[in-house]
């Protein structure tokens, strides 16, 4: 073999180790997927919000998620209004910590923030519940994260009619990979607890066939309120799973 075709050869076994090793090094770099959160409040007129209690919730089911960054946030959407043509209003973007027990030096307190927050809302007369999760799960994937969707709701949709109320299955239309979807209160309305009527569990199968990955859907009949159980579709589930 002639010195050129050695020299070549070898060069291109360098080549191959360096390559090996720098790829090793990316993977190793690789960022864990972002954690964020969007929580929506149903503030039509037919959900009467109490305030304490979904900023709990938020705070309950947001404060003890792992993958937290510097980069994740808690973003509060409201239904929108009249003037808004009912798109989902941002009404709050509050920093994560980055793990349990730290605040950024006392600048964020994700129950305090959620409060005001809900307290700057307005009742509607519509509920497009189904618009504002859509709405959440694009800030996420903007974001190019996972996380969790939290809304706080009936499920009663009002606006979006050709998924709910049809008989006809239609396809997912809502993407979720990587991201956890909670709806609580769907019994909150009901004075004396139980489900509102015999249609809530069609009304539930009905918001879970809207996701791709069902499995990351869950239901709670009330958003703050023991025992800390979760309903899904099947048995009872602990709500941090």
């Amino acid at each position: 073999m002639s010195t050129f075709k050695v020299l070549l050869l070898l060069a291109l076994v360098i080549a191959a180790v360096a390559y090996g090793l720098h790829s090793r090094t990316e993977a190793g770099k690789r960022p864990v997927r972002t954690f964020n959160a969007v929580a929506i409040d149903d503030n039509s007129d037919s959900q009467p919000t109490d305030c304490a209690k979904f900023a709990a919730m938020v705070a309950d089911h947001v404060e003890p998620m792992e993958n937290r960054t510097s980069k994740s946030a808690l973003y509060i959407l409201s239904l929108g209004s009249p003037k808004t043509s009912f798109e989902p209003v941002p009404e709050a973007t509050i920093p994560i910590p980055p793990s349990a027990g730290t605040n950024f030096g006392g600048k964020t307190d994700i129950y305090g923030g959620a409060k005001v927050a809900c307290e700057r809302m307005k009742p509607v007369p519509l509920s497009p519940i189904y618009r504002a999760v859509e709405v959440g799960l694009q800030i996420i994937k903007t974001r190019g994260s996972g996380g969790i969707i939290l809304l706080s709701s009936d499920g009663e949709e009002t606006t979006e009619r050709r998924y709910f109320g049809a008989t006809k299955v239609s396809p997912p239309s809502l993407i979720n990979d990587n991201v956890r979807f909670l709806m609580c209160g769907y019994a909150a309305t009901l004075v004396g607890g139980g489900p509102r009527s015999s249609r809530t569990g069609q009304l539930l199968d009905q918001w879970r066939q809207r996701f791709s990955q069902p499995a990351l859907v869950t239901f709670e009949p009330y958003c703050f309120a023991p025992p800390r159980e979760a309903e899904d579709g099947v048995g009872k589930v602990d709500r941090h799973e």
